[in-house]
């Protein structure tokens, strides 16, 4: 009897146990379902992503910052988020590894995150803008999963980053030798006119001044005749010409970007030193799909205006041949202007349309950027300045 009272009672323990056991697979199989599913329908839930540059624009080869904002606004715990998006290759992140460059004009930069409930975490990445352009970033991709890391979960979301890559500006040595030209022209002495509401200095009256120019309440304080000296505005306004027409289509676009480079410090120099700028190309947006030019303007803003222009220039998109453009501009009769062409390609159909341009009165420089070794032959290289690219 006491064998079998022993017996029943191991029986008892084992059937106990084992029932211990059943009913922990339940719960087990039960929180992994159930969590399964939380996580299935809840874990995107109130997620926040922000990605922003620090800066609007930036010049090139200038240092910005990408900064990354996620954020976790429920009790659900994100044990990991990796957060993907897309951007251009020419923005390139420094000191960091999580940077995929698998595709030709972009690359993929991911980043792994953990947050708990209702935490919030920034980043921020240093970049360098290596290449002039307009740059966005417009989708992230999340991906997380469930706490046994069964299941994964995906999900695409809408973001809004943008950041315009100035031309860099020439050096004032690099430029000097047809800029000063240029500017000479501009601010010769037979283009300027005095301007009465810029007075540079009060100075004793002389027999050939007129009385226009007496200031009377210096006058008055000094007992003696005084008389304004005004400084002097242009009556001359310059018109930048930009062709991005190639010799041929697989040639490079080292030489146009140097163009636009010349462009841009031509208008930062004409914008300080008050004289209008305007621009005219034949290159199409890459906002939009319509041509780049840029009115002249009083705006205290002008100067960026111009440079995002130049910033959205698309060396792809042609949009007619520079002879076409130039054809349409005299048409406009308007001779005020002095003309700058900036033009790598020096075709022959070009050479005759600007040679009839400056014959109908027009006055017109011609700035060739182009490489050593390669060889220009035109017509006539008077008002024309041949600028060698180094940078292929």
């Amino acid at each position: 009897m006491k064998y079998l009272f022993q017996l029943k009672n191991g029986i008892s323990i084992l059937q106990g146990e084992k029932m211990f056991i059943i009913i922990l697979l339940v719960l087990i199989i039960g929180f992994y379902l159930f969590q399964t599913e939380i996580y299935s329908r809840k874990c995107f839930d109130n997620v926040f992503l922000k990605v922003a540059f620090k800066d609007t624009g930036v010049f090139e080869n200038d240092h910005t910052e990408l900064i990354e904002t996620v954020g976790n606004k429920k009790w659900l715990i994100l044990w990991y988020l990796i957060v993907e998006f897309k951007t251009s290759k020419n923005l390139l992140f420094k000191g960091n590894s999580s940077v995929d460059v698998s595709v030709s004009d972009a690359s993929y930069k991911k980043d792994l995150f953990s947050l708990s409930s209702y935490q919030m975490v920034k980043r921020r990445f240093d970049i360098v803008a290596s290449r002039r352009g307009y740059y966005t970033i417009k989708k992230a991709d999340l991906m997380t999963g469930d706490l046994f890391g069964k299941y994964r979960f995906l999900m695409d979301l809408p973001v809004s980053a943008s950041l315009y890559v100035y031309p860099r500006l020439v050096s004032d040595t690099e430029l000097s030798v047809p800029f000063r030209r240029m500017m000479g022209e501009i601010l010769s002495k037979e283009r300027l006119m005095e301007d009465p509401f810029l007075i540079r200095d009060i100075r004793d009256y002389m027999e050939y001044d007129s009385l226009k120019t007496i200031n009377w309440n210096a006058s008055a304080k000094s007992g003696e005749l005084k008389v304004n000296e005004y400084d002097y505005t242009s009556s001359k306004e310059v018109k930048i010409l930009m062709n991005i027409e190639k010799f041929n289509e697989w040639d490079g676009d080292g030489t146009i970007e140097e163009g636009i480079r010349i462009a841009a410090t031509i208008a930062a120099e004409c914008i300080k030193t008050g004289i209008p700028v305007q621009l005219d190309s034949n290159a199409g947006s890459l906002l939009s799909n319509g041509r780049i030019t840029v009115e002249k303007s009083g705006s205290p803003d002008y100067t960026i205006s111009f440079y995002r222009q130049l910033a959205c220039i698309d060396t792809k998109n042609v949009l007619e041949p520079f002879a076409e453009t130039l054809k349409e501009e005299s048409l406009r009769l308007d001779k005020q202007p002095l003309y700058v062409l900036i033009s790598q390609y020096f075709g022959k159909d070009l050479q005759d349309e600007v040679e009839s341009f400056r014959q109908e009165g027009f006055n017109l420089y011609w700035i060739v950027p182009k490489y050593p070794d390669t060889k220009l032959k035109v017509d006539d290289e008077s008002d024309m300045f041949v600028w060698e690219v180094t940078e292929k």
